[in-house]
């Protein structure tokens, strides 16, 4: 319990430092870059609005980084699907999965994305998966998403 606490912490600690979390400028500029199809500021983007707990703009920028073939917008939009992440009736296994599935194509099968993929194919085989898996209480700012580093 002691270390989840410090782990808020510095997570919030990070969220307050961090000058994209509050720089209009610098967001305006990551839409354009994004816009104009440069995946990281569309991570970028999803990192913010993630931080700030607005996880449907997340999932929008998540998702554009994977239409632009970026792996991690992939594996960080299949958590999103997978926990829902505050966004009703955003759970979507089979979404999740087929999301995994691109990140670790992506990523040359070589990555956290292709572990996730294969544990999350084998419980949703299993009988009582879906049952276990709505059970969790999960808080999404603190999800593991990933951002660069995946390897």
């Amino acid at each position: 319990m002691k270390f989840l606490l410090i782990l808020l912490f510095f997570i919030e600690l990070y969220a307050e430092s961090n000058p994209l979390n509050n720089n209009l400028t610098n967001i305006n500029e990551l839409s354009f870059n994004c816009d104009i199809g440069q995946s990281e500021a569309c991570l970028n983007l999803a990192k913010v609005y993630r931080m700030k707990t607005n996880y449907a703009k997340a999932a929008f920028f998540y998702e554009k980084a994977c239409d632009l073939k970026d792996r991690y917008g992939c594996y960080n939009l299949g958590l999103i699907y997978e926990y829902g992440c505050g966004i009703e009736g955003f759970i979507d296994y089979e979404k999740a999965l087929s999301l995994y599935s691109k990140a670790c194509i992506l990523g040359k099968n070589n990555n956290e994305a292709c572990k996730v993929m294969k544990k999350f194919k084998k419980c949703i085989e299993e009988e009582n998966c879906y049952q276990r898996l709505e059970t969790r209480i999960v808080d999404c700012k603190i999800l593991p998403l990933e951002y660069g580093g995946l390897e």
